[in-house]
């Protein structure tokens, strides 16, 4: 069951009777002034980003070669012991049925 437009209009009389109506034009200004801050701050994160200042990498013109690494030897790795697993005993014993004789 959703909300109706009745259901909305009968909640909005009621929080206006509630609140009233300068608390309720107060907190919509607040909340008009928050937004517009925060999109000045992202236009400012990505001005920001956007500058070529802000770029960490560095190239050189002349980089100097690269020497090919060593191969090392190869590492042993230790011997792993082998555990002896204990033997499966299996349950060789069946059970007897008895039959009564009426």
């Amino acid at each position: 069951m959703g909300l109706s437009i009745w259901h909305l209009l009968i909640l909005l009389v009621v929080v206006i009777l509630v609140f009233g109506t300068g608390k309720l034009t107060k907190a919509m200004g607040d909340i008009g002034r928050g937004v517009k801050e925060f999109k000045k701050g992202i236009a400012a994160e990505e001005e920001k980003t956007d500058t070529p200042a802000s770029n960490s990498t560095v190239t050189m013109a002349n980089p100097p070669p690269v020497k090919a690494a060593r191969l090392a030897a190869p590492v042993k790795k230790p011997a792993v012991k082998a555990v002896a697993k204990r033997p499966v005993v299996k349950n060789t014993t069946a059970k007897k049925t008895t039959t009564k004789k009426v």
